[in-house]
């Protein structure tokens, strides 16, 4: 196949035809993300858990074969730096912006363990007693876990400066914490019931209680707060659904008698997996609008979502893979054999966990904006000039769908996505590219674009 060699009157033909085409439609065009992967980690150990925020991951290591050899690493988006090296077990690290928190086993057994937060400058012990603190999260500067066991257990709260416990005694079988901002959402069964909780940084109050199990449960910036709950005893788990409660009202998103199972949340959008192994899917409930986002006949679990983009592990017949929605269009991010888990998203940054010779690595993958041929971090007239050097070629430069040919539906895919940047905040030091908040184009805005471009090609071939 030739390629176009670029020259002011093939790229002015090229856009003339393209953008003809293009204001006939602005939408309905699929795509595949472009993508790259790049290993965080290297070695013959066990590498596992890793979590992100904006361009930061953190995940516990092995550092020798003893599994009390678990220390804590971070990433900033350039360097990655232990933050333990100590000679107990360190577990399950949380991470929001630069501050990494995790828990501890400092005691002879699990009775006694703390919890740590790093606050991008140095690590601080937020507990010292002989209880079992654990299972923390952190958002932004708010940091919660678990302490103690049994019938003696509580959610504490750490605010930056000081911690507060929300209830000794009163709850049995506290678990599943989940925090965003100043809301605490978590789950506990006791003389009560079965119940959801929520505390707004000044008290608390119940959402749910039920003489059936509730779990997983997930809040929002607003205090919404999404969870797993039953309403029968069906051996089969038909009974398990995916409740929603936003103010006074509460819904029942799921409403089926298939299993649905771990709630996500992000903004006013749920996500979550249901069926039966092996035949198991991921769905969404965007704005109120329920949809399937997988359909195939194998395995879909575990979804994580960040701003309306979603990640997953999905069986393709061989191995569980990593798999990408934006909205749109489904991307598969992995490939090859062995089982990849432990997915987690930040807006246009992915993570997760493959197995490796020896243990398991941790892999990161940036997906650039629908139409970013270049991939620096925005859509504009730089990636159409890609596209018009490229006419008619195979890809995959160009190709914004990754259909095989550099054609209209290329350009159309530009057109709708037109400025839009990457998803991600200012990179630490040395981006891919340009890496302000997206920006989404009104479709009107995208046909006035065509029109002045078109226009535009007229006027250069009537007097160049």
């Amino acid at each position: 196949m030739r390629y176009f060699r670029l020259t002011s009157r093939s790229l002015a033909g090229a856009v003339q035809v393209a953008v003809a085409g293009l204001c006939l439609s602005l939408s309905g065009v699929t795509r595949a993300a472009k993508f790259d992967v790049s290993p965080l980690t290297n070695n013959s150990l066990v590498d596992s858990s890793p979590r992100v925020s904006g361009w930061g991951v953190t995940w516990w290591g092995q550092t020798a074969a003893a599994s009390s050899s678990r220390e804590i690493f971070y990433y900033n988006g350039i360097v990655t730096t232990p933050l333990t090296n100590n000679a107990y077990l360190d577990q399950d690290p949380v991470i929001s912006g630069n501050h990494v928190a995790w828990w501890a086993q400092t005691g002879a057994d699990a009775s006694t363990r703390q919890v740590f937060l790093y606050d991008g400058q140095t690590v601080t012990p937020l507990t010292n007693d002989a209880l079992r603190n654990e299972l923390p999260k952190i958002s932004g500067n708010n940091v919660i876990w678990q302490r103690g066991s049994g019938a003696n257990q509580e959610i504490v709260v750490y605010n930056g400066s000081t911690s507060t416990g929300l209830g000794v005694g009163a709850e049995f079988n506290v678990t599943t914490p989940s925090v965003n901002g100043q809301y605490v959402a978590w789950s506990s069964s006791g003389g009560l019931g079965h119940q959801i909780k929520l505390y707004d940084g000044v008290s608390t109050s119940v959402v749910a209680t039920s003489a059936l199990a509730l779990n997983n449960p997930v809040v929002n910036s607003t205090g919404a707060v999404a969870w797993e709950g039953f309403i029968n005893t069906n051996i089969d788990g038909s009974g398990r659904e995916i409740f929603y409660r936003n103010g006074a009202t509460t819904t029942n998103l799921s409403n089926n008698s298939i299993p649905d199972f771990a709630p996500q949340i992000s903004g006013n959008d749920v996500v979550w997996w249901q069926g039966a192994f092996p035949n198991q899917q991921i769905y969404a409930n965007y704005n109120g609008v329920l949809g399937e986002i997988s359909t195939n006949p194998l395995r879909d679990q575990n979804p994580q979502i960040s701003n309306g983009k979603v990640v997953w592990i999905g069986n393709d017949g061989t191995a569980d893979q990593i798999f990408y929605y934006d909205g749109s269009s489904i991307t598969k991010l992995t490939s090859g054999s062995g089982n990849k888990s432990a997915p987690q998203i930040s807006g246009a940054h992915v993570v997760w966990q493959a197995p490796a010779t020896g243990g398991a690595e941790i892999f990161q993958a940036i997906v650039y904006p629908a139409g970013d041929e270049n991939k620096d971090g925005r859509v504009d007239i730089s990636d159409v000039t890609i596209a018009a050097n490229h006419w008619l070629g195979p890809g995959p430069v160009g190709d914004a769908n990754n259909d095989g040919i550099v054609n209209i539906v290329d350009i159309t895919i530009m057109a709708n996505h037109w400025l839009q940047t990457l998803d991600m905040p200012p990179a630490p030091l040395a981006p891919p590219g340009p890496v302000p908040v997206v920006v989404p184009e009104p479709a009107p805005l995208g046909i006035a674009l065509c029109g002045a471009l078109l226009f535009t090609v007229w006027q250069f071939r009537r007097t160049g």
